[in-house]
């Protein structure tokens, strides 16, 4: 499967057209798959420059968000440990 940055992906949960959801273990240590990774690759063939700018603006916006949710005290939303990019995608 897929590994992103210190991340194995075991099992995709959803795909669509800008990404993916999948369920990951670290690559050493714990074996659990306790982590999720949403994958953002969107299609700049398909969508065109000026709208790929954008989602990847909405999925950043997003990213910060949930962080923002998070450091307030939230205990219902999931830490974000690592927005940023891994082969040619923005992860978080």
């Amino acid at each position: 499967m897929a590994v992103f940055g210190g991340y194995e992906v075991v099992h995709e949960l959803y795909r669509h057209g800008l990404g993916s959801v999948s369920r990951a273990k670290p690559t050493e240590g714990d074996p659990e798959p306790k982590f999720i990774i949403k994958a953002f690759n969107p299609p700049t063939r398909v969508a065109g420059q000026d709208a790929v700018k954008a989602s990847i603006k909405g999925f950043l916006d997003c990213v910060r968000l949930q962080q923002d949710v998070i450091s307030g005290g939230s205990s219902h939303w999931a830490p974000i440990t690592r927005p940023g990019r891994w082969g040619g995608r923005r992860i978080m």
